[in-house]
């Protein structure tokens, strides 16, 4: 589901994607930041389950759950990965808006 919308994300800057195998490329600070949305959906909510707090040993409130519980929840997890590929599209695009 993650990769759907990641590509839905980039299928939304279909015009921008046109542009950049046309040649019209530059990178830019929007990189970083869609590759670590990107990184973030792709990781199973399982994992970010456990890294949450929910589950394994010591239960209890973790100090970075309030972070990383939001991330288990699919309609979130979609909303970023479609973020993800929009700003991935616009990082790399050197049209201006």
């Amino acid at each position: 589901m993650a990769c759907w919308s990641f590509l839905f994300g980039l299928l939304i800057e279909w015009q921008n994607i046109k542009r950049i195998f046309l040649g019209h490329f530059k990178t830019n600070w929007f990189f970083i930041p869609s590759i670590l949305l990107l990184i973030a959906v792709i990781i199973p909510s399982t994992t970010w389950g456990f890294w949450g707090g929910a589950g394994g040993e010591g239960y209890g409130i973790k100090p970075l759950s309030w972070i990383l519980e939001p991330l288990q929840i699919t309609e979130t997890r979609i909303a970023l990965g479609v973020l993800a590929g929009i700003l991935l599209v616009r990082s790399l695009s050197s049209h201006k808006q």
